[in-house]
């Protein structure tokens, strides 16, 4: 048998770190969707939420199950609890740390038409550095090593730019942090 020592074209690959971390996401499992903001419907449906207050699903980004799930992935807290807004159908929640700042926002649009041109506007306006795997729908890393993906009509992103290069406990890139805390907040959304 001969192994390849390069990457496979196609194939998105991911540095060990985050590999760990997307176990131990794995295995929060049952605790983090019961806990990141209810109980999860029994039938996993498409849910196009749209109105004058953010969805359930939007607001988890914040809860506190879902900020306790985020720090003991990263292995480092706020020093403040997280604070949330919700303006133009924009749901954003700021994780202040000691010289670092990183923000959870889940936009919300009426229709899946919009909600797809709206990413493809992301892709333009953040860079597109490629897709990441297994991260809700149509996910890709921004230039600035930030995680974008959507969930019916919703879109996450998880913006790393005020992040320092090398974050958490311990230390991966601000792209590897984008994509775990990604991980949570689609774990908290699944059966959403």
């Amino acid at each position: 048998m001969q192994v390849s020592s390069g990457p496979i074209p196609g194939k998105v690959r991911y540095p060990a770190s985050v590999w760990l971390r997307r176990l131990l996401v794995a295995s929060l499992g049952a605790t983090v969707l019961a806990g990141c903001g209810g109980s999860a419907p029994s039938r996993p449906t498409p849910k196009y939420t749209y109105g004058p207050t953010p969805s359930v699903s939007a607001r988890m980004i914040c809860r506190p199950r879902a900020v306790a799930d985020i720090n003991y992935t990263l292995g480092i807290s706020p020093v403040t609890a997280p604070t949330a807004t919700w303006q133009n159908h924009r749901y954003a929640c700021t994780y202040r740390y000691r010289h670092a700042t990183m923000t959870l926002w889940v936009q919300e649009l009426p229709t899946l038409a919009q909600t797809i041109s709206y990413m493809a506007g992301l892709k333009q306006t953040l860079g597109d550095a490629g897709a990441i795997a297994n991260v809700g729908q149509g996910a890709f890393a921004a230039s600035n090593g930030s995680a974008v993906s959507r969930k019916d009509n919703k879109v996450l992103v998880v913006e790393v730019g005020r992040l320092p290069q090398r974050f958490g406990q311990p230390a991966t890139s601000r792209a590897d942090v984008a994509i775990t805390v990604a991980d949570v907040i689609f774990a908290c959304w699944r059966g959403y």
